[in-house]
């Protein structure tokens, strides 16, 4: 299963490997250090349909296959929020309503906060 790294990441790959939702611009997505590794930003997210959403992340993807997903998220330093609801989900890349498959998990400043889930698809 393909892990995402963004330790070489340029925002020409961002472009290549994401779509952005909710007409905000990739110029409010981007890698950032975060105490010497490189992770994902994003500025300016204020709705659900204010996403990011990887293109073709599960490989070999097929209908009955079963997936992990993992990610860690907290809230940037300048944030103007202390915490806010983040949604991980998965969906079909163009579908107009992200069909999400973890409740919101509320994130902070104060420290990563990892979201699993399992997921299989359908189609």
């Amino acid at each position: 299963m393909k892990t995402f790294d963004f330790s070489a990441w340029s925002q020409r790959d961002l472009a290549m490997n994401t779509l952005t939702g909710g007409g905000l611009s990739y110029q409010n997505v981007y890698v950032t250090d975060d105490g010497g590794e490189k992770v994902l930003g994003l500025f300016n997210r204020e709705a659900t349909g204010h996403r990011v959403k990887f293109m073709e992340a599960l490989e070999d993807a097929a209908a009955g296959n079963e997936y992990r997903i993992t990610v860690r998220v907290k809230l940037g330093a300048d944030c103007t929020a202390d915490r806010a609801n983040v949604a991980i989900g998965v969906t079909d890349p163009f579908a107009l309503f992200p069909a999400f498959f973890h409740e919101p998990t509320e994130v902070t400043k104060n420290g990563w906060v990892t979201v699993e889930f399992t997921h299989t698809l359908t189609d």
